[in-house]
């Protein structure tokens, strides 16, 4: 339905990036999920935010 990135600092050849992904919302329909990006300096480097519908259809 909808999705966004936010790119917040720049990444360096050699950085390690980590992510994390969080569930904000879980309807009966929808959902939103947060996903943020770090380096090895646990800096925020992005965000991702992402809501999708869910149709109950098999994930192919």
């Amino acid at each position: 339905m909808e999705t966004a990135i936010s790119f917040l600092k720049p990444v360096y050849i050699g950085d390690e990036l980590m992510a994390e992904a969080k569930e904000m919302r879980n309807g009966n329909n929808t959902g939103v999920y947060l996903v943020e990006i770090k380096n090895q300096h646990h800096q925020l480097i992005a965000l991702f935010k992402g809501t999708c519908y869910r149709t109950g259809k098999p994930v192919v």
